[in-house]
């Protein structure tokens, strides 16, 4: 994906809003920026909330 800093900064704030939201009180939240080898970043935002299945 192609952003820029004012998209970029609204889906890392949404991701870490619905983070916060839908955990259990007092987890943890876990955020980790990965850079792939052909320079792309990959963000994975890891809770202990109730997630979505994933859609086929």
């Amino acid at each position: 994906m192609n952003a820029d800093e004012d998209h970029l900064d609204f889906v890392i704030s949404n991701l870490l809003s619905n983070a916060i939201k839908f955990s259990i009180p007092s987890s943890s939240i876990a955020v980790d920026f990965k850079r792939t080898e052909n320079g792309h970043i990959v963000i994975v935002v890891k809770d202990a909330g109730k997630w979505m299945a994933i859609l086929n």
